[in-house]
């Protein structure tokens, strides 16, 4: 099984990029989920979400990846999945979410 801890802002691959190089690391980006799901090749994986959302391109762009992906998917939430964070996790067969935390889905502008 494949796990992925998916903290922070959903950015863009070119956003990502940009931060991190500054030293934000606490991101997570399209090309992170495709490389996830090509190293797992196929295994169970379990994303643990603690993010308050981000980019609705690169949410929505994470959620075509894992929908394609063949392999059982199981969102675990830890803390918060909002905004566009509750886009990504869709794509999941399974949700589990810890009594203490948030899932937040609104009315995007």
């Amino acid at each position: 099984m494949a796990e992925f801890n998916f903290n922070g802002d959903l950015l863009s691959d070119e956003y990502a990029e940009i931060w991190r190089w500054f030293g934000e690391t606490a991101n997570v980006c399209p090309a992170d989920i495709r490389n996830l799901c090509e190293q797992a090749n196929g295994e169970e994986l379990t994303i643990y979400f603690n993010s308050d959302g981000g980019s609705l391109v690169a949410g929505t762009e994470i959620y075509s990846i894992l929908h394609a992906y063949r392999g059982r998917k199981t969102a675990h939430i830890q803390s918060r999945a909002a905004s566009a964070a509750t886009v990504a996790i869709m794509a999941c067969e399974r949700i589990v979410a810890e009594p203490v935390s948030l899932i937040c889905v609104h009315n995007p502008y």
